[in-house]
């Protein structure tokens, strides 16, 4: 059983592989990362055994552990209920209490991204923290991205940034197209 003996490869996963080689083409190694791209559901016990035993076994307890995304750390849970949602972050409380440090979540916005993240409406107020990243125009060719802190727990609301994302040349196609 396990994660391991449940690993698959899918499409959004093989696009892991090209990140990390482009982090260690631009920035050298990826020591203190470990990613484990294999179906979890984080409402089972032993998939949080798991994944807390992978991370102490790399010695990465205490760090942060990223889930991407909400949605795939829980397949066919509803996001619009508070039943559904309320045990999800309870779990993911106790991933935070098991390892130490802090776990990211990504999550999406909804269709209208002036009403904030997706599903149950409570989500916001369950969180420590929250930072909306989005484009800043509408053309797609553009990487011009901004971060903004929506809310945080004991701390400043309204931080923001604004940065591009960094296209890194990894190889080119048979047909000499990056």
């Amino acid at each position: 059983g396990g994660l391991a003996a449940r690993h698959r490869v899918e499409a959004g996963e093989a696009g892991v592989a090209q990140r990390v080689q482009a982090h260690q083409t631009r920035h050298g190694g990826a020591e203190r990362m470990r990613f484990l791209a294999a179906p979890l559901d984080v409402r089972q016990p032993t998939d949080r055994a798991d994944i807390v035993r992978a991370a102490k076994a790399a010695g990465l307890a205490g760090g942060v552990l990223c889930i991407d995304t909400l949605a795939a750390s829980a397949p066919g849970m509803d996001e619009n209920t508070s039943a559904d949602m309320g045990q999800l972050i309870a779990n993911l409380q106790d991933l935070q209490t098991e390892l130490g440090g802090f776990v990211l979540v990504v999550h999406h916005s909804g269709k209208d991204e002036t009403r904030g993240l997706r599903g149950w409406s409570g989500l916001n107020g369950a969180l420590d923290c929250s930072i909306a990243v989005s484009r800043v125009s509408e053309d797609k060719r553009n990487t011009s991205r901004r971060w903004e802190v929506s809310k945080s727990k004991g701390g400043s609301d309204g931080m923001k940034n604004e940065f591009a994302l960094e296209q890194v040349l990894l190889n080119y196609d048979e047909d000499g197209q990056p």
